[in-house]
């Protein structure tokens, strides 16, 4: 599991970089993440890929479109919530404001579909399994709004 946690954290980096602006977005937007947790679901998602006769490796991207979308839905979460912690630190709206938190989860919802665009220039996947990975996605986010309201 650590494999596919280090495998993740290191994709999401790129995505999510450092040298992003403006900095406070992006810092406030990898401040969770960062935070740590256990990468279930993208484990879930490399270890399936494998299971079913893909190479795991290749599914790092997918798995951290998981990742990023999870985030994004756990800083909208603790705005709701008005939690003040999160993963042993300060939540977003906390450390940050409510402006920069709700943007920053914006900004990692639209990461999630910045990634699927790299997926679809790749030609590591059938158009079919591209789509698939699209529909899964948008399913799971409105899942998501829908059992959050």
């Amino acid at each position: 599991m650590e494999e596919v946690k280090s495998k993740v954290d290191s994709f999401i980096r790129k995505v999510v970089d450092e040298k992003g602006r403006p900095e406070t977005l992006y810092k406030a937007a990898r401040h969770i993440i960062e935070a740590g947790g256990k990468r279930l679901r993208p484990y879930l998602v490399c270890k399936t890929c494998g299971l079913v006769g893909g190479v795991e490796e290749q599914a790092v991207p997918a798995a951290a479109t998981v990742e990023l979308l999870h985030t994004f839905t756990l800083i909208h979460d603790d705005i709701m919530d008005q939690d003040t912690v999160r993963r042993g630190v300060e939540t977003v709206h906390k450390k940050w404001n409510l402006p920069t938190a709700i943007i920053a989860g914006d900004l990692l919802f639209a990461k999630v579909f910045e990634v699927l665009g790299m997926v679809g220039l790749s030609d590591l996947y059938s158009c079919e399994v591209k789509l698939s990975i699209l529909q899964l996605l948008t399913e799971a986010a409105i899942l998501i709004c829908e059992g959050q309201a």
